[in-house]
């Protein structure tokens, strides 16, 4: 009954509910992914961005198990605010950079993190299901299209971030033989060479500019899940009892049900994802081509995944889901071995992007089906 009465909330008004949530992740992930795209290259002196992400998943990852907790003591709307704003001291952190105030703001982003997209599992599984209830249509076709309208529109938020990032920091002076410089590139850029400088810096002032369209940004982001998402939670006050109950069903059903084996495929996806807006960037776009095309490379990316999440949610019904994961699979893999081999110059540019496009494609694989 009670599952019931959450659903009767977005009847009839499920895909509203799942554009507004989308609308609102587009604007704040819109400037998150894009200044994370740029974190490897950006704050390269000590590794402080490498070391920033990695501080911020490690928090995401022990903070997992508490978000049922979490998202019973203050609800689901006011969880996915409460992550917002902590994106906006992330970004407000970027402004001074160093290790007092980076890392705990993206410790702080990592804390806010499970919770946020187990609001938005919530919110859009709940919209799946009612849309089955009310039309007939199997859950896992209904899954596979929510899902779809979310991540094409939060590819688009991607694409205009990293887009305005290389705008952006296009009207800055940079060195071109620095930014020229392959000898410490792709494979061989070794992050234990802490003597080589071979990213060109932007100025100050546009880093500034940046930061503050970011900023806007997430502002904007936080408006729109504030005033236009409807509210999924229980009108039943939360105890003490039902938190704690909430935290140990959690740790329950991550012991106890076939989760577990799907626990080291999510860590993959998690890990290959860090790889790709740090390491990749940097090594393969930042260093040959210059930090200013690390936007336009990542738009590429981010426009292709939009492409092939509508594909792949739409063939679903055909392709049975072991062989798109297989698939995706083999295609990382070779990409991998080709990196592995590869010393990109400043005359690769297209095969750079051909690069960016081909690894996209697994993306769009890993994102749609391992929610579904």
């Amino acid at each position: 009954m009670e599952s019931e009465g959450v659903r009767s909330v977005v009847y009839g008004k499920e895909i509203r509910a799942t554009v507004v949530l989308s609308f609102g992740f587009l604007f704040v992930f819109a400037s998150y992914l894009a200044l994370q795209n740029l974190q490897g290259s950006l704050n390269d002196e000590g590794g402080l961005g490498v070391l920033s992400l990695s501080c911020l998943y490690a928090a995401a990852i022990l903070t997992a198990v508490c978000s049922p907790a979490v998202i019973t003591l203050i609800g689901m709307k006011k969880t996915v605010m409460v992550a917002f704003i902590g994106h906006i001291i992330y970004v407000l952190s970027n402004f001074y950079p160093s290790y007092y105030t980076l890392i705990p703001s993206s410790v702080l982003v990592g804390a806010v993190t499970a919770p946020l997209w187990t609001c938005q599992g919530i919110y859009l599984t709940t919209c799946s299901l009612s849309i089955s209830e009310r039309t007939g249509m199997k859950p896992y076709v209904s899954l596979s299209r929510i899902y779809g309208i979310f991540y094409t529109m939060f590819e688009v938020g991607n694409i205009c971030g990293n887009l305005l990032s290389s705008l952006v920091l296009y009207q800055g002076d940079y060195n071109v033989t620095v930014t020229n410089s392959s000898s410490f590139c792709g494979s061989n850029d070794c992050p234990g060479d802490g003597t080589v400088d071979i990213i060109a810096d932007p100025d100050p002032v546009i880093v500034y500019i940046l930061l503050g369209a970011f900023l806007a940004c997430v502002a904007t982001g936080l408006a729109i899940v504030t005033f236009c998402l409807p509210s999924l939670d229980n009108s039943t006050p939360t105890s003490k009892y039902a938190i704690k109950k909430s935290l140990l069903s959690a740790l329950r059903f991550l012991i106890k049900s076939d989760f577990k084996y799907i626990t080291p495929f999510v860590m993959f996806v998690c890990i290959q994802e860090v790889f790709t807006w740090t390491e990749i960037t940097k090594s393969f776009v930042s260093c040959p081509i210059g930090i200013q095309n690390v936007g336009y490379t990542m738009t590429c990316y981010g426009l292709s995944i939009a492409l092939f999440t509508i594909l792949f949610s739409r063939i679903t019904k055909f392709i049975p889901r072991y062989f798109l994961i297989g698939f995706a699979r083999a295609l990382d893999l070779a990409l991998m071995l080709w990196t592995y081999h590869w010393i990109p110059t400043s005359k690769d540019a297209v095969l750079i992007y051909v690069l960016f496009a081909l690894w996209a494609v697994g993306e769009a694989i890993w994102r749609t089906q391992s929610n579904v």
